[in-house]
């Protein structure tokens, strides 16, 4: 029957999200736990390839790209009316247009760290442009000046940025980040946390509604098998 089918779909897709989100949160936390908190003095003495977490805040001498984000990735969607079902706006999925996610400065214990271009910012703050321009909504998402972050990547030769001057990134390591997030290591941990707790409760609703379709499909049957006896 129809329903048992929907019912087993429910249930596979709540198996799937209950272990799947649970095990990479999981796998995340064990992760992050054991990697090492470094400060400006230790990258230097690290071996390139090493994975460090470091804390800190985004110089003040961070240029801004694009009002006070210091990198950014900016969204578009389009804007459509429906008066067959609604009479207001309806929008369509977010879609990548633009990142600009350039070599970092941030503040951290000991001294300054240097970040390379090109990193995931999973968190950042979001500014919605109010102009609505040919049915074109706009969303920017990123980082700003002295907000704190945590940066998670490996240590790595430090190579020249193009703009940066010399005398400000003088020879030794830098971090090739593939996250740079809002927060620190703690408030990191606790979004891990929250989010293996949405999987978890997911998950299981998605099985207890599957359950209940099934066996409502089940009793349908019997009933039917009965009725025609």
């Amino acid at each position: 029957m129809i329903v048992g089918g929907i019912g087993l779909v429910f249930l596979l897709a709540g198996v799937l999200i209950f272990v799947l989100g649970t095990r990479s949160a999981d796998a995340d936390r064990a992760r992050i736990e054991g990697m090492l908190m470094a400060d400006a003095t230790d990258l230097d003495r690290l071996q390139p390839g090493a994975e460090v977490l470091v804390e800190g805040r985004i110089a003040a001498s961070q240029p801004a790209l694009f009002r006070e984000f210091v990198a950014y990735e900016r969204h578009e969607r389009e804007v459509v009316s429906s008066f067959r079902s609604s009479p207001s706006p309806s929008p369509r999925p977010w879609s990548w247009r633009e990142r600009k996610t350039p070599a970092l400065r941030i503040d951290a214990a000991g001294g300054s760290v240097w970040v390379r271009e090109n990193y995931a910012m999973p968190g950042a703050r979001d500014w919605y442009d109010p102009q609505v321009v040919n049915r074109i909504e706009t969303r920017y998402s990123g980082l700003v000046v002295a907000e704190r972050v945590l940066v998670i990547g490996r240590v790595v030769e430090r190579e020249p940025a193009e703009g940066a001057p010399a005398a400000d990134r003088p020879p030794g390591h830098e971090i090739e980040a593939e996250r740079v997030t809002p927060g620190d290591r703690a408030s990191y941990l606790e979004g891990i946390a929250s989010g293996r707790t949405v999987a978890r409760w997911l998950g299981g609703g998605f099985v207890g509604l599957g359950g209940i379709l099934v066996a409502l499909a089940g009793a349908l049957v019997i009933l039917g098998r009965r009725r025609s006896a």
